[in-house]
């Protein structure tokens, strides 16, 4: 990955963007969350408190930076334990849950009794500020602050404020503050018990069991008085400028020695700890981190730093490259979310691509692989539209096109502290156009299948075939049909690298990957499918879990397109057995629905025959064949003889079987099939004739 951003900062400089650089120790705040609250603690000129505000917005939050040198001990924001922490009698744990329900429902409880039992829950329970606790805070009061203030030097009348906030900090005694905390808290809950969801929780934690740790709560302190002041000592001016000294500072205390790292940059600060960016969807992610105790770091015969040594500047310039990459305003363009793709939504995976050479107008590179976020299927989120725009703006350059490479690479978040690099690839600008353009060919290589869903109106309609993105076939694949279609379950047989590969190697290197591919789909789709063809053949539609709806008309699809990329094009395939049995049998349903309504006065089986035949055909079609040849003839000999309406379509059916019929006395009937003889089967009985569909499209229709 330094690799990567090395190459990234050297295109962001030949592009003349110029990215923020943040000092490795001045880190934004962790975004709030039920667990981890975030609070603003404003001081008035004497240092104590005078309010407290929550701050649920979570940008807002993650904007804010702290100095942060060692974990623990920052400035102006750290984190702290609740206050108190309920005995683990489970008398005391109900008393606290039963109190805070009355609370929260904003009964009408007077500020007497609420200020009464909170403080008899504070002298039953025990403070989780322990000794260590109030010294580490203690050094963020009068240590850290120094430090910052030491470092900022003279300060401009503009951003007097944080200048200020320091002096305050700095005269701060743990225990006041402790106090000072704590009667706002129960004031504020005595005074304004709407005010409990905000500040309850901060004041008690009261265990589930003796294995539950008490969360982080991150006070930010501010002025009180900040309208005084220009701008205030949290505002985005005052810590850009802020940063500017740190970074400032740290160039004039650097050595200017002679050496040089691995990427020719000053050797200095190699043996430092890689800076780590926090980005969105993944948390922290820390350049590199290397292990002495892991024996595979020594086959060089270097560990750690030494391995691969890098200093400062190059360092800098890596982690303002990955957080250009990552910035919110390049999601879809530079970046993408593909953390429910490979069947773990809980583990953050993000998909990075970008063009070596930067045009003034980015591609939406990242989201040609992932595709849109959520279920849109409007024009511009189809994988036409997008391919074409990726293709406009990078052959806009047309002198540079062949030189213009696509990097692209996966992060996906290991546990907490560690990052995995998951893929990583190098692609020529004409590569990607020309496999975005047979990815296309590929997906059309079906023949005219239509889906039936639910319209805007509540009423059925038909739907064409959409062409997947990528992320899109993953998902597919790492989905397992049951129950008819009706269920449906996750499996990580594929990553998003599979889906890429898909896309973007070569016919050779895709052969083994396009074969387990298709034995996977077939396996695990042919449920819905089947499904899908049956409700349609009996004019209605299939239902399946709204979260999945979509994969109906992506799953069709993707059997083309991994026909054409084993060699089997519609043209031909159409015109082979597997194919022709699926339509055969699909026929036989249509015609058996209409005998159903006709002579059974709308009564239908649970199955049409053809669908009942399906199973065993996609394993021994010979004997398919042999069942049907007798489980038709009752529905043929009627369809021979029927008179009155609609006539005709049973006709056509009888006249379609016909054709096939005779197209198989030429053709060899194979005893088994194999994968992509099945995928042709299926897509065999999805097949619709425009007879059909149009014969069918004014019927009344009912839910399967």
């Amino acid at each position: 990955m330094l690799n990567e951003l090395h190459d990234l900062a050297a295109s962001l400089e030949g592009a003349g963007v110029r990215a923020m650089a943040w000092h490795r120790h001045f880190k934004p705040n962790p975004k709030p969350s039920l667990k981890s609250p975030v609070f603003l603690v404003f001081l008035d000129v004497e240092g104590n408190i005078q309010r407290i505000e929550p701050l649920t917005d979570r940008e807002r939050t993650a904007s804010i930076r702290k100095w942060e040198v060692a974990n623990g001990l920052s400035f102006p924001s750290f984190n702290v334990a609740p206050l108190y922490q309920v005995s683990n009698a489970e008398e005391g744990r109900k008393r606290v849950a039963e109190f805070r329900k009355v609370l929260f429902k904003k009964s009408s409880l007077d500020s007497k009794s609420i200020t009464a039992t909170i403080q008899a829950l504070i002298n039953d329970g025990i403070c989780l500020w322990v000794e260590k606790d109030k010294n580490k805070l203690s050094k963020c009061f009068q240590g850290v602050s120094k430090d910052v203030r030491d470092l900022l030097g003279q300060v401009p009348p503009e951003f007097m404020a944080v200048k200020e906030l320091v002096n305050r900090t700095g005269s701060l005694e743990t225990e006041t503050f402790l106090n000072g905390l704590r009667s706002y808290f129960v004031d504020s809950l005595s005074e304004h018990p709407e005010t409990a969801k905000d500040f309850f929780d901060a004041l008690f934690f009261y265990p589930k069991n003796s294995r539950t740790k008490p969360g982080r709560i991150t006070l930010i302190l501010e002025l009180a008085d900040q309208s005084s002041f220009e701008f205030p000592a949290n505002h985005s001016k005052t810590q850009a400028w802020m940063n500017e000294r740190f970074l400032a500072s740290e160039k004039s205390s650097s050595s200017t020695g002679a050496d040089i790292d691995a990427y020719g940059k000053p050797l200095t600060g190699w043996k430092d700890k890689f800076p780590s960016s926090r980005l969105s969807t993944l948390g922290n992610v820390i350049l590199r981190a290397m292990s002495k105790e892991s024996p595979c770091q020594q086959r060089y015969r270097s560990i750690d730093a030494g391995s691969c040594p890098v200093g400062n500047e190059s360092r800098k310039a890596m982690k303002r490259s990955l957080e250009w990459l990552a910035a919110h305003e390049r999601k879809g363009q530079t970046w993408a979310d593909v953390s429910s793709v490979s069947g773990g939504e809980k583990t953050p995976t993000v998909l990075f691509a970008y063009p070596s050479k930067l045009p003034q107008q980015l591609p939406a590179v990242a989201q040609l692989f992932a595709g849109p976020k959520g279920t849109s299927e409007s024009q511009e989120a189809l994988f036409a539209a997008c391919a074409k725009r990726v293709a406009d703006s990078l052959s806009g350059d047309h002198t540079s096109s062949f030189e213009t490479v696509i990097r692209v690479f996966v992060l996906k978040k290991a546990d907490t502290a560690r990052t995995k690099l998951l893929y990583h690839g190098r692609y020529q600008t004409e590569h990607l156009l020309r496999s975005a353009k047979e990815w296309e060919l590929g997906c059309q290589n079906t023949p005219t299948v239509k889906i039936r869903e639910l319209g805007g109106d509540a009423e059925p309609i038909w739907q064409p075939l959409l062409t997947p993105f990528p992320a899109e076939v993953v998902w597919c694949l790492n989905t397992v049909w049951a129950r008819h279609g009706t269920h449906a379950e996750r499996t990580r047989n594929f990553s998003i690298g599979d889906g890429l590969n898909l896309l973007l190697d070569t016919r050779v290197q895709q052969e083994h990957q396009v074969s387990r591919a298709l034995n996977v789909l077939v396996r695990q789709s042919a449920s819905l499918l089947l499904a899908i063809g049956q409700a349609q053949n009996r004019n209605q539609f299939h239902r399946m879990p709204s979260s999945n709806t979509k994969q109906a008309r992506l799953l069709p699809s993707i059997l083309g397109l991994l026909l054409y990329k084993s060699g089997h094009r519609k043209g031909v395939y159409m015109h082979v057995s597997p194919f022709l049995i699926g339509r055969l049998l699909s026929l036989a349903d249509q015609l058996h629905q209409q005998y159903c309504l006709k002579v059974r006065k709308g009564s239908m089986p649970s199955q049409l025959v053809g669908n009942a035949l399906m199973p065993i055909a996609l394993e021994q079609p010979t004997q398919a064949l042999a069942l049907l040849s007798q489980r038709i003839l009752p529905y043929q000999a009627w369809a021979r003889t029927v008179q009155g309406n609609d006539v005709g379509l049973v006709k056509f059916f009888l006249g379609e079987m016909g054709k096939l019929c005779n197209e198989f006395a030429s053709l060899p009937l194979p005893e088994g099939c194999d994968d992509a003889a099945k995928a042709q089967m299926l897509l065999g009985y999805l097949a619709r004739t425009e007879r059909s569909d149009d014969s069918s499209a004014g019927k009344q229709t009912q839910v399967a």
